[in-house]
């Protein structure tokens, strides 16, 4: 079935946000500031650009010690990385933000949508729960929904942040003789050659070079 971003939109909005506060409380959860999901090869965050901004302006450190490209095997005839999304920089294996304690955010005000609806995310209009320490602890009314509510904002950001950054993809040439376009509703790509350093990043802010750890040309 067509990705149709419009209709995927609607339902978004029409989510019940006191119906998915009803079933947070029937499966409980209270956070235990065990850090666990902060830690370890695999617990990547993914993040918008208006959310590195604002770690950027929490912390004043620079776009690119916050935030960098995953690791993509979208490769141009030029051997360049494309890569379609950010993530939180880490450090040790770790998010770079986790406190010395290895417990405590040291950017919580300004933590990611991902990170505040954790272990919590919507598929296919169903709550889903990833594992963690807590879950199955009491949950308050109050809580329950002021969590559905920033899952549903979540959900939506997630869509409009998408279309936006396929309205400003253009496409590009791959390592071989097949050729990278924007095709609605399809999202294979096929393997190029190895890179050259050079990543390109595409967001729905714009189109981004990045050289090793710095920005070739314009910035976000």
């Amino acid at each position: 079935m067509e990705y149709d971003p419009g209709l995927e939109l609607s339902r978004a909005q029409g989510l019940d946000a006191e119906k998915l506060a009803g079933e947070i409380r029937d499966i409980g959860f209270e956070c235990r500031r065990c850090g666990e999901c902060c830690r370890g090869e695999d617990e990547h965050v993914a993040v918008f650009p208006f959310e590195v901004r604002a770690l950027v302006g929490a912390t004043g450190l620079k776009w690119l010690d916050v935030a960098a490209p995953p690791e993509s095997q979208d490769i141009d005839m030029e051997g360049n990385m494309h890569s379609f999304e950010w993530v939180l920089r880490r450090a040790n294996g770790n998010c770079r933000f986790l406190g010395c304690g290895c417990k405590e955010c040291t950017v919580y005000g300004a933590r990611p949508l991902l990170c505040r609806t954790y272990p919590f995310f919507i598929d296919g209009e169903r709550l889903q729960v990833s594992k963690c320490r807590g879950l199955g602890s009491p949950i308050s009314v109050e809580r329950s929904l002021e969590l559905a509510q920033v899952l549903k904002l979540r959900l939506i950001t997630e869509i409009e942040e998408t279309v936006r950054l396929f309205s400003r993809f253009r496409g590009f040439r791959m390592g071989s003789r097949n050729q990278c376009v924007k095709e609605r509703g399809k999202g294979s790509w096929r393997v190029g050659r190895p890179g050259n350093g050079t990543c390109i990043v595409h967001d729905s802010a714009g189109t981004w070079v990045i050289r090793g750890r710095e920005f070739a040309g314009r910035q976000p």
